[in-house]
């Protein structure tokens, strides 16, 4: 997290999500047979903003 979010997080008595669409064609954390089938569809999924992910953080 950057700085500023971590210093907010400290604040806070439960887990934080996010859901954050993906805008760019980075995609880390995805395995490679998702990749294989997204990438199979024909679509710009890594930058359409019509997927997203899931960022967890469990410190309670």
């Amino acid at each position: 997290m950057e700085r500023a979010a971590e210093e907010r997080r400290r604040d806070l008595d439960s887990a934080v999500a996010a859901l954050r669409t993906l805008k760019s064609d980075v995609i880390v954390g995805l395995d490679a047979a998702a990749v294989a089938r997204l990438d199979g569809t024909g679509t710009p999924w890594r930058t359409d903003g019509r997927h997203a992910v899931v960022q967890v953080d469990p410190r309670a």
